[in-house]
């Protein structure tokens, strides 16, 4: 579940496609393709075929990011009407953890990923200045992962927090 930072009335709830509600809950629409591989054959225990994250960005009504535990990213701009696939440059198949849009600048958004699930202990964090076109690693310095969290400082753009199974880490730079 998400609530829109624009307006506390409109909810967002994901499974394996996108619903929204206008009004806290009591009618919800499908703004959203299945946003999940959808492979009956690869279902199960792990992974789900479920969103896992979704972030509406605090600064464009609208642009919203979803990712899934099968290692798919999206985005739309405009609302739910056309959806992007955005993991061009990501780690393949693994569990999105987080996705956050900036609350600083319009099209930057930071994703974590997980990978645990698969016997994978890197940290996988990431970095997009143009709606997650493409995207930088941002996570030398973490030790060690799994990600599980990333959020930006409500106040200073440069300070971010991570957490991660071992511990919690901030930069400021």
């Amino acid at each position: 579940f998400l609530l829109s930072p624009h307006n506390p009335r409109i909810v967002y709830h994901g499974m394996n496609q996108l619903y929204r509600s206008w009004n806290l809950g009591d009618r919800f629409e499908r703004i959203s393709p299945d946003l999940t591989h959808d492979d009956e054959t690869t279902m199960g225990d792990i992974p789900f075929h479920t969103l896992t994250a979704l972030s509406e960005s605090p600064l464009q009504f609208g642009v919203i990011y979803a990712g899934t535990d099968d290692g798919l990213a999206h985005v739309t701009r405009d609302g739910g009407k056309s959806w992007g696939e955005i993991v061009q440059g990501l780690a393949s198949e693994r569990w999105v953890s987080r996705v956050e849009a900036s609350r600083f600048a319009p099209g930057t958004v930071y994703l974590a990923q997980n990978g645990k699930r698969h016997d994978d202990f890197t940290a996988y964090l990431w970095r997009s200045t143009d709606y997650g076109a493409t995207w930088e690693n941002i996570a030398a310095g973490i030790p060690c992962g799994p990600i599980n969290v990333v959020r930006e400082d409500p106040a200073k753009a440069e300070i971010l927090y991570v957490g991660t199974d071992l511990g919690v880490y901030v930069t400021t730079d």
